[in-house]
């Protein structure tokens, strides 16, 4: 009598999206693309959830293309995070994030194989530089110089009048 222990091990991919910075759009939404593989000599067939901020759970199943691998695009805001669950052990992924002009991007855990119940990819988009509050010291010689054409005029009043008292 023979006995099999089957085991299925998968685990969750989350990608999470922080906007900081003094001109950083927290409610700007970024655009991200993650790829799956399957592991060589191994036949992947998985139903996905892809819990996405904003757009709900989705269930599919992994349609993987001649290269065994599947991309997904989806779109998050600050402080907005993406789930992918039941992702197979052995699973590699990518997440990329589009370019944002002005931004500058810090990333941490942006590929990797599924290895663990959970894994993180995070992503902080970064935006700073000087708030234009109006106030410019360009003309600053300009104003000095009136000011003292009107001090000097003033003056030149006073005389004039106490001259002529």
């Amino acid at each position: 009598k023979d006995t099999f222990a089957n085991t299925y091990e998968a685990g969750t991919l989350n990608v999470t999206k922080t906007v900081a910075g003094n001109l950083g759009d927290q409610s700007k939404k970024f655009d991200f693309t993650v790829t799956f593989t399957k592991p060589d000599g191994k036949d992947v067939n998985s139903r996905i959830t892809a819990t996405v901020a904003g757009v709900g759970a989705t269930d599919f199943n992994i349609a993987w293309d001649d290269k065994g691998t599947y991309t997904y695009t989806f779109q998050l805001a600050h402080g907005q995070t993406a789930s992918f669950a039941n992702l197979p052990y052995g699973v590699t992924y990518t997440v990329t994030e589009a370019a944002a002009d002005g931004y500058t991007t810090t990333k941490a855990g942006d590929s990797g194989t599924i290895s663990a119940a959970e894994q993180t990819a995070a992503f902080t988009n970064t935006k700073s530089g000087t708030i234009d509050t109006g106030v410019t010291t360009e003309n600053l010689p300009y104003v000095l110089l009136i000011g003292f054409v009107v001090l000097a005029g003033a003056a030149l009043l006073i005389k004039r009048k106490a001259h002529n008292n």
